[in-house]
Order: C-alpha cells, then sequence, then structure tokens
C-alpha cells in the first residue's frame, strides 16, 4: 500500500524525486465496559473490543504529504449490528505546507478551541454519537486551507458534501427508555411504554442542508490572551430528532401529555442553519479564563425547523501544589437559550444550564486522576466523570473510568439514571 501511495504522488505531481519518506504513530487498546444497574435483557448494557488509531503519513519534499488517519473500532459483546464494527478516516487527503500557509483537500477535520468539554466554537462537522459520553467529530470531504500573518490567524473550509451524524444502534440503552421521552418543548410531555422499542427511520434533508457548506475563523494571538471568531453556513449539528409516534392523549392543558405506543420512530432531520461564534482565553498567573459563545439562526421556513439558539461557557482553572505534585482546578458555567420545538432532546445537550467542577491531578509520578461533577440547574440533576490513569510501562497506560447519572425521574438527565457505566482499557502508544 505504501509503493501504490508513493507512485500514485509522483505520478500527481510530477516529482522528481524517487523515494518517499513514511511516517506512522498510532494507539491500539482494549477496552470493557459495563452497566451494571441496567437490566433490560435485549438491550446492549455491555461492551467490549479493540480499537485502533492511526496517524499515518507519506512525504516526498517539504512542502507535499499525504495523510491517512484512520479509526477503527470492534465491538464483540454490543447486540447492535450497527455498533459491531466502525470505521472512520479522520484525516485522508493531500496536503501542501509552505511556511504558515496550509492547504488540504480530502477528508478532514478542523478543531476550533474554544472551552473544555462544552465548546460553542465546534461548529463545522457532524458528531459521532454512538457513545454520547465521548462523542467525535466526523470529518468531511472538502477544502481547508490556514495561513497566519503576524499575530492573526485564519481558516477557510469548503465542504461540498457534508458527512452525516451517526447516532446509537436500536438496541443501544442511550435512547430514553423509562417514563418520558425529552423534548425541547417544555409544554409537551411523551409518556413512554413500559417496554419502549425505538426504530430509527431514513434521514430527511431540507433546504439542500448537506452541500456547499463553508466556514471561517478568524484567529488573534496576544502575549497573555487569544480571540477567535468564527462562522459558518451548512448542516445543523446535530440534526433534529423528530419522534413519530401513535399516542393517546391524557392532558391536554395545561401541559399537552400524551402516552406513546410501541415502536417509537425517530427521523433524523438535517436543516441549514448559519452559526457565529466566539472565543477567547486570559491568562493571569496561574490562572486562565476562557470564554466561549454562540449564536445559530436555522435557515427555511419548514413547520420541523427549530428556533434559534444560543449558549456561553465561562471557566477558568488555576494550577497549585497539592502534596508535591501540581493539581489543576477546574470550574465551568453554562447558560443557554433556544425557541421551542417539537424535536427530541440531543444526547449532547443533556448538560446545557449547568456548572461544573473538576480537577485534573497527577499525583503520583505514573498516575493522573481527572474527576468532573456536572450539575443541571433546572433540575438539580447531576452527572459525575472520573477517570484514572496508570502508566504502568513505556508506551503502556492503563484507564479506569466511571460516569454516574442522578436526577428525578422526569428530568433529562434523570432518563439516564440506570446508564451508570464502568469502564477499563489498555492502551498501548507507538
Amino acid at each position: 500500500m505504501t509503493v501504490s501511495l508513493t507512485i500514485l504522488c509522483f505520478i500527481m505531481l510530477g516529482s522528481p524525486k524517487l523515494f518517499a519518506t513514511a511516517e506512522i504513530q498510532g494507539q491500539t487498546a482494549i477496552f470493557a465496559s459495563t452497566m451494571p444497574n441496567f437490566n433490560s435483557p435485549n438491550l446492549s448494557r455491555e461492551s467490549g473490543g479493540a480499537e485502533l488509531n492511526l496517524t499515518t503519513a507519506i512525504r516526498w519534499d517539504q512542502y507535499w504529504r499525504v495523510q491517512f488517519s484512520p479509526e477503527i473500532k470492534a465491538d464483540a459483546l454490543t447486540k447492535d449490528p450497527s455498533e459491531q464494527f466502525v470505521f472512520e478516516p479522520k484525516e485522508l487527503n493531500l496536503e501542501r505546507k509552505k511556511l504558515s500557509q496550509k492547504l488540504k483537500v480530502g477528508f478532514s477535520r478542523v478543531n476550533w478551541e474554544g472551552t473544555d468539554l462544552v465548546n460553542p466554537m465546534d461548529i463545522v462537522h457532524a458528531k459521532n454519537y454512538r457513545d454520547p459520553l465521548n462523542s467525535t467529530s466526523r470529518s468531511s470531504a472538502g477544502i481547508f486551507y490556514s495561513d497566519q500573518i503576524k499575530s492573526v490567524s485564519w481558516d477557510l473550509i469548503y465542504i461540498p458534501l457534508q458527512s452525516k451524524a451517526l447516532f446509537p444502534g436500536e438496541s443501544s440503552p442511550w435512547w430514553p427508555r423509562s417514563l418520558n421521552l425529552p423534548v425541547e418543548n417544555d409544554n409537551l410531555v411523551l409518556l413512554l411504554p413500559n417496554q419502549v422499542d425505538y426504530h430509527v427511520t431514513s434521514d430527511e434533508v431540507l433546504n439542500h442542508a448537506l452541500d456547499n457548506n463553508v466556514g471561517l475563523r478568524v484567529q488573534y494571538h496576544g502575549d497573555s490572551w487569544d480571540l477567535s471568531l468564527a462562522g459558518f453556513d451548512g448542516s445543523s449539528s446535530p440534526p433534529l430528532l423528530i419522534p413519530i409516534v401513535t399516542t393517546t392523549a391524557i392532558e391536554v392543558y395545561p401541559r399537552q401529555i400524551f402516552q406513546l405506543q410501541n415502536p417509537v420512530l425517530i427521523r433524523p432531520t438535517y436543516y441549514r442553519h448559519r452559526v457565529a461564534a466566539m472565543a477567547t482565553a486570559v491568562t493571569t498567573g496561574t490562572w486562565i479564563f476562557r470564554f466561549s459563545a454562540q449564536h445559530a439562526q436555522p435557515q427555511g421556513d419548514s413547520s420541523f425547523i427549530p428556533g434559534w439558539s444560543e449558549y456561553a461557557v465561562l471557566g477558568g482553572e488555576k494550577t497549585l501544589p497539592l502534596w508535591k505534585r501540581d493539581i489543576t482546578l477546574l470550574a465551568q458555567i453554562l447558560s443557554s437559550r433556544r425557541a421551542e420545538s417539537s424535536g427530541l432532546s440531543a444526547l449532547s445537550g443533556l448538560l446545557e444550564k449547568s456548572v461544573m467542577l473538576g480537577w485534573r491531578w497527577a499525583f503520583a509520578e505514573k498516575w493522573t486522576w481527572t474527576s468532573a461533577l456536572f450539575q443541571e440547574q433546572t433540575t438539580f440533576s447531576t452527572f459525575t466523570h472520573s477517570e484514572l490513569s496508570w502508566s504502568w510501562r513505556d508506551n503502556w497506560r492503563q484507564d479506569l473510568v466511571v460516569d454516574l447519572f442522578s436526577g428525578p425521574a422526569d428530568s433529562a438527565i434523570g432518563a439516564y439514571d440506570r446508564n451508570d457505566r464502568v469502564l477499563i482499557k489498555t492502551n498501548y502508544l507507538f
């Protein structure tokens, strides 16, 4: 394969060089997870298998290279066929870089820095939500250009056809399974049957939402502060999830309450929107303050398209010594507003209007403890993530992750009260 790609590069560019150099690094891992409180026999409460992340490049001079960086995951324990094998090309492109100028043509994904954990600057790519606690951006085929003059840099993106989101399979525990279906309209309640079944239908695309997506970011780099401004015109991420249901009316005033019948059909609906976002980071002494915000304005006049939305995140972190080791303390406040919609609340939006406290502590030479506690401020539901990492040999690392949900049964987070999860992963880096 290396020889074939090298020959292809010579043909495309007419390079006189006879040899190309190959660069490869990556990470492989085996993993296993379980949800001990999730007792539905037909659903996938366990996961286990292997994954591989590669970063490879073939370079034949100081300017040109071909990148191929796949992400491969095989899960032998899941009960959903769509989640047993995943292949994602994070990078598959031809790149030319000269001084500060960089041009990529092919599959790539951009990461515009904002705030930690929840990032309003993440506005370009669709997501893989099959594990919503570790959702990742999907690469898109397009043209990606960046440059810098003194303290100002910019990125310009053109995506002729945007990639689509990936959602949990129909046997996944990440679809709401108890009491009610969380929707974006506060006056509408959809009660679930005792044993709810989901079926994700074919998606719908409105207003050519996936075609000709464009994005621009301009960034200023100061001595102790940065400022970023970004805009995007293209597909919504995530798409609107429209439940198609058979219902029986329970109450119509003051709230509309309906009992759903099986199966609950979910239709992903992509619509076009325009997003403006900004981020700034200020460093003063041992403190770092970050602020990021976005405003999204949907385009089109379909009755399914939601109204505007906006949210902002303010965060701070401070590093200080603890037991002869440094600990980094994190705090974050998130606030959001949106027009009402009849769509299903996306899994990625469960922690809107929340506060977060956390830390990152390398308490021993080979040990690191990272933890974060989110509290949603409407129902005071909580989500806790805690991760312990042990670098027990060169290139080897062991991870133990615990995720806990707690909240009222009728809240968005409380609907996942049985989804407490324990994950063990053994990593090898090369």
